[in-house]
């Protein structure tokens, strides 16, 4: 369960760098367009040099280029806006990406108390299960292990416990023998089964050959 939320946190920061990475390269964009627009604002004050300098021009020929300025004017200020567009939408991708970020670290801060509480509580009904096998109260922790076995159904251990226990309840009680040479199979898979747990199987299968003798 660690690994899982390590992992999960690893994918979170993961985001967060995709998205800084992310914002430099629209900031290196923002960058050039302004440059863009300092050189159009660079030849529209070469042109009104020009302007100054040659006072023998036309009216008309001032008036064309007067027009001409008032295009690249209304160009810079498209182009202004557009950056403005441009940077709020940035701004509010980043923010929305820092909510979720929030919001899926607060999820996970539950999911993690959740989970150490379900340990612990695992632990605990572990712990009362062996003490009542000691104690040779094999019924009540038959019913304990069959709970845990039930939710975690890897625990090999739990299951070993499950089947000694269902047997020393009743060795007599043949309709359980199923049910715990089920388990036993399952033991030896996965590499659990030992002495004891074997000695059971043979005791059992011995009384089944013997009733079809």
């Amino acid at each position: 369960m660690k690994n899982k939320v390590i992992f999960i946190m690893t994918g979170i920061s993961s985001l967060l760098v995709f998205s800084q990475i992310f914002l430099m390269i629209q900031l290196i964009s923002f960058k050039q367009d302004f440059l863009k627009i300092n050189k159009k604002i660079e030849n529209l004050s070469n042109k009104l040099s020009e302007y100054q300098e040659n006072e023998e021009l036309k009216i008309s020929e001032i008036n064309s280029r007067i027009d001409n300025l008032v295009e690249m004017s209304a160009d810079i200020k498209s182009d202004l806006a557009h950056i403005h567009k441009k940077s709020d939408e940035q701004f509010n991708q980043t923010l929305s990406i820092r909510n979720n970020y929030d919001e899926i670290l607060e999820e996970q801060k539950k999911k993690t108390i959740n989970t150490a509480e379900s340990d612990k509580e695992l632990l605990n009904t572990k712990s009362n299960a062996l003490d009542l096998y000691k104690k040779g109260n094999y019924r009540a922790a038959y019913e304990e292990y069959r709970k845990i076995t039930e939710l975690y159904r890897d625990d090999m251990v739990c299951r070993l416990y499950k089947i000694k226990s269902l047997y020393y309840m009743n060795k007599a009680d043949s309709s359980k023998h199923n049910e715990i040479l089920g388990d036993i199979q399952i033991l030896k898979q996965n590499g659990m089964a030992d002495s004891e747990c074997l000695e059971i199987e043979k005791a059992i299968k011995t009384e089944k050959d013997g009733l079809n003798e």
